[in-house]
């Protein structure tokens, strides 16, 4: 049932909500979309210029952008951090990906991973982890089976959490309709960055 609902691809709503509506349960009217969640992804008291506060992180949650995935980068650095990486355990993916659900955020968004010498890497050389519970659910056509205690019957494990094999794209990405879970893609795709503050967040003077 859970590998079935995360499988399936979600649509973007045709509405959101303003900072001050989305408390009030109120949808926006006629506001442009990209403009209703600024206040609550890009401004904090604890954080830079164009970063706000997640959990224990400052963020930039540059939606209104598109840009590849280099450029993405460039940009995360120009604005003293770099493209965000899941290094902190998942609790922390956790709590950016609910981050962005409550906001109403539905870009596609850069992170940073890629692919060097065949081998999934962060930006700052350490290894991705591959699986649950950062990867987004693809099906396996292999079919790996699964050890049964109750059944001598094997059954066969159709869905992984996993970069896509062959490998679409070089590059990580968060996606909408993927749940903002990873996703391989290719890296002169248009996306938003998601850069993380270089420190973390501190009282401002």
């Amino acid at each position: 049932m859970v590998a079935t609902a995360l499988f399936q691809k979600r649509e973007r709503p045709e509405t959101c909500l303003s900072p001050e509506e989305y408390l009030r349960g109120f949808p926006c009217d006629d506001k442009d979309e990209r403009l209703c969640q600024v206040n609550v992804t890009i401004e904090h008291p604890d954080c830079p210029h164009l970063y706000t506060r997640v959990g224990d992180h400052c963020l930039s949650i540059f939606f209104f952008g598109l840009v590849n995935w280099g450029e993405a980068r460039a940009f995360c650095k120009m604005n003293g951090g770099d493209l965000l990486s899941f290094q902190d355990g998942f609790e922390n993916f956790y709590e950016i990906t609910r981050h962005l659900h409550e906001n109403n955020i539905t870009s596609d968004f850069w992170i940073g991973g890629a692919v060097r010498n065949k081998t999934w890497t962060w930006v700052d050389g350490n290894p991705i982890e591959l699986g649950t519970p950062y990867w987004s659910l693809r099906t396996n056509p292999a079919c790996n089976y699964r050890n049964q205690t109750i059944s001598l019957k094997k059954s066969c494990n159709r869905y992984l959490q996993r970069p896509r094999k062959p490998t679409v794209g070089m590059c990580t990405a968060l996606n909408f309709e993927n749940f903002f879970y990873m996703s391989d893609e290719d890296c002169l795709a248009k996306r938003s960055p998601l850069c993380v503050a270089g420190k973390e967040p501190s009282e401002r003077a």
